[in-house]
């Protein structure tokens, strides 16, 4: 139980050290256009481009990827 409660913590502390920055761009300083894979959980992050959101399903796993929509 406790490595469970370990794994849940890490990952919750990834995500938050994750989150995305105002100038974060993704890998290779490109980003994510509208219908692409985002994910700000890996390095470098697949970010969104400016006025779009990342959107993860309900039920999805911590660190799965979304998509990039409009806000």
């Amino acid at each position: 139980m406790k490595f469970l409660a370990a794994v849940v913590l890490f990952a919750a502390t990834s995500m938050a050290t994750a989150a995305p920055d105002a100038n974060d761009e993704g890998s290779n300083g490109q980003c994510q256009s509208d219908g692409m894979r985002c994910n700000y959980s890996i390095y470098p992050a697949l970010a969104c481009c400016p006025g779009l959101q990342c959107y993860t399903p309900p039920e999805s796993p911590p660190g799965a990827y979304g998509y990039c929509c409009e806000n």
